[in-house]
């Protein structure tokens, strides 16, 4: 959970640079959904992660920094219900959520089989496809591997 706290910290510079205040109502409800102390999801997290979920699909945003915070954003809101879920035992739904996440373009294969969150799906084939196609987002993205989600240096990225 820790990571999760690095990522929305990463999310939200971009956001409060994207200037925008739907950007960051959002993100405000993401850091909302945990509990920083125990590094656990917070009380009624499921029902705001869904909030988020529905103010990033009808975001109206047009500046290009916009939309790319918003697309992250939808990334971060997805996987963390597919967390979530998994952790709730729906192994099902967690699936879904997580291939939403992946095809909003979240990249970080290596955290997804260290994720304890996700630990009930590491077994299920389903997860394994999902996995490799976050790497290949990763391996697509045009950026320093150093500043990736993960940070670490994976070497996918020359």
């Amino acid at each position: 959970m820790k990571l999760i706290s690095i990522i929305t910290l990463t999310v939200l510079v971009g956001f409060a640079s994207a200037g925008t205040e739907v950007l960051m109502e959002i993100s405000e409800k993401i850091s909302g959904c945990f509990d920083q102390e125990t590094g656990t999801f917070a009380d009624g997290a499921h029902d705001t992660l869904i909030e988020a979920h529905s103010m990033v699909a009808t975001a109206d945003l047009s500046g290009e920094r916009e939309v790319a915070a918003l697309e992250a954003m939808n990334s971060m809101v997805t996987y963390n219900l597919a967390c979530l879920t998994a952790l709730q035992g729906n192994s099902e739904e967690a699936l879904v959520w997580l291939e939403e996440s992946i095809e909003s373009g979240y990249s970080d294969s290596q955290w997804m089989v260290q994720d304890e969150d996700l630990s009930s799906l590491w077994d299920n084939p389903e997860f394994t496809e999902l996995v490799v196609a976050a790497d290949e987002n990763h391996v697509e993205a045009s950026h320093d591997c150093g500043t990736c989600a993960s940070r670490t240096n994976c070497g996918d990225v020359e």
